[in-house]
Order: C-alpha cells, then structure tokens, then sequence
C-alpha cells in the first residue's frame, strides 16, 4: 500500500502505480533519490529496478524470498538488470516490517532469511535434474525467525504476487468442471492453480494470456459457437 503524500514525500510504492506513472508521464512521475529497495524477483519487478534508476534512485537493490534457482524473470531482463544497470540483488530473503526513521527519514526494512527446499518430483535422478534445470522443479520456503537483519533505504517499491484464500474451488470449477460452463477464470486467479505449469511459468505474460483465452471462450459461450473452435 502507498503513503500517500507529495511526489517527494512519498516512500512506499506498490509496482502498479509506480509503473503506470513511469510509463504514462504523469505530472506526478516518482521523483525518487539514494537507495531504491525493490521487493519481488519477476519481470515487473526488474522493470521497476531498471525505472528506479531513471526517476534519479543512486542505487537499486532487488530482494526476494526465493533463491536464484527458482526466479521468474526472463533471462535477458534478469541480466540487464545485473550487469547494464548494476543492481544489488539479495535472494532468499522476506520482507517482515517497514519504519520510518524519525530523524533521518530513512525506512528501516526488517526481513528474515529464508531457505529453500525441493517439493516431491520424478524418482529418478536424472529426470529430477532435468527439473531443476528447465524450471519445472517446485520449491517450498521456511522462514528463519532467528535470522533477521535491517536494510535502510530511501525509498520502497513492492512488486511480487498475491494470492487468494479460496481460490481452489473456484478456479477449478472455471476451468474442469462442465456443470459451470458459465463460469471463466483468467490472470492471476488461474495463472497459479495450473497444475501443468511449473513455478518459473507463473508469470505476468503467462496470466494475460490466460485472461485472453477466457474473454474467447466467453465471447464463444455467449455466441454459442461450436466447440472445436479454437482460438489463434
């Protein structure tokens, strides 16, 4: 959630509203100064590293709960990120709490390291490998409550998912179930319960195109047209 205030007061930003007014030019574009802490490890947020440098950020910081191993951003946004812009990137770590230092401003970001772990796969080795290296493989994270540090920052940008708490029903019966062919499911709401995509898929590209194949079938419901038609 934004603070709200001023251009220059703000400190906190959300991904969507610093992105929508770095990319339409608003009168209030982010007017951002010294250390930008990014939270998030997908393309949106590597756009919003990469932003932070052009609203006047010195330096740029990317953290994120996952380990390199199982990012989902795009390689080539990955390694403009690290090596055109310079970004400091800090894997497996969570955000806890944010406060504002009374007397310099600054915001003090309490998080806790986190550490990784492979969720059952193929038995054998070989496939569990090819896992792993093609992105397939699923990951769980525990956080470590006796493992916590602050970083200061002059301002906060969040970008990484959400998820609801009864989606499952929902979104199984929007895609599966005949019984609800009235009912459609797209974005994020079933970019995240596909069983046949892995993690590293679960992408913001991956969710609007779930979004454009429900507005198809919606507009082949409503016109009833046959079912072997498929969309391009």
């Amino acid at each position: 959630q934004d603070i709200i205030g001023q251009a220059d007061d703000v400190k906190i930003f959300n991904s969507k509203t610093f992105l929508n007014a770095v990319n339409l030019e608003q009168l209030e574009t982010p007017r951002l100064d010294g250390h930008v802490l990014v939270f998030g490890i997908g393309d949106v947020a590597l756009d919003c590293a990469v932003s932070a440098y052009r609203c006047g950020a010195q330096q740029v910081s990317v953290g994120f709960r996952r380990s390199f191993a199982d990012i989902r951003c795009s390689d080539s946004l990955f390694v403009d990120a690290v090596l055109g812009e310079k970004c400091d990137i800090l894997p497996n770590i969570e955000p806890v709490s944010v406060d504002i230092d009374a007397q310099t401003g600054k915001l003090k970001v309490t998080v806790m390291r986190t550490v990784g772990h492979l969720l059952d796969g193929a038995d054998d080795v070989e496939t569990r490998i090819d896992e792993i290296l093609n992105g397939s493989a699923t990951y769980a994270y525990d956080k470590l409550s006796d493992s916590t540090m602050v970083i200061e920052c002059d301002h906060l940008i969040t970008a990484f998912g959400q998820s609801l708490d009864r989606e499952e029903q929902v979104v199984s019966s929007a895609v599966n179930d005949a019984e609800y062919e009235w009912l459609f499911g797209g974005g994020d709401f079933t970019n995240q319960r596909k069983s046949n995509r892995p993690s590293s898929q679960q992408s913001v590209v991956n969710a609007a195109n779930d979004g454009k194949l429900a507005a198809w079938n919606m507009h082949r419901y409503l016109r009833r047209y046959d079912a072997k038609l498929e969309p391009n």
